[in-house]
């Protein structure tokens, strides 16, 4: 299997290096831009201006690759139930990093809200029964926890 290569590009005005942008490729074609502070701006303009592009490639590169090693916090968002306080309901598949944009918090926390309310809240965690002399199931009651909307968690987790 071959690993997707990433192709960096910057665009910017010689004369203002604050005005410097950074992009990346993505697997769907497009470009995305790779936020940067004004001081990283700063410096890849003056790396692009005195040193070349080469080097402020790897000045980008450098900077995502770090910023990917560095976050290994990860966040969902989940709601606790009513049933029990000390237990909260949250979805494996909406998550995002910590230092995600506020954007993409959004819509992981309107993604779990609406996936809970598709379903009134409840989501099944079991069920029990008993069993007859032949080991059939009987009597089988299916156990649910609802989710309390009116209180919100943030949940942290940490990638291994």
């Amino acid at each position: 299997m071959s690993e997707k290569k990433m192709i960096y590009s910057i665009s910017g005005y010689r004369y203002a290096p604050e005005s410097f942008r950074a992009y990346c490729s993505q697997p769907n074609g497009g470009k995305k831009e790779i936020p940067l502070s004004v001081e990283e701006q700063s410096g890849l303009g003056y790396c692009y201006i005195t040193k070349g592009s080469k080097a402020a490639l790897d000045y980008i590169k450098n900077i995502d690759r770090e910023r990917q090693r560095k976050c290994r916090l990860y966040m969902a968002y989940g709601f606790w139930t009513q049933e029990d306080p000390k237990v909260y309901l949250y979805s494996r598949q909406i998550i995002f990093r910590a230092d995600a944009p506020l954007s993409r918090r959004f819509e992981a926390y309107r993604g779990i809200k609406d996936c809970l309310r598709e379903t009134n809240g409840k989501v099944k965690t079991g069920a029990t029964c008993t069993l007859d002399g032949y080991f059939c199931p009987t009597d089988v009651k299916e156990l649910y926890l609802t989710a309390d909307f009116g209180s919100p968690v943030i949940i942290r987790l940490l990638a291994g």
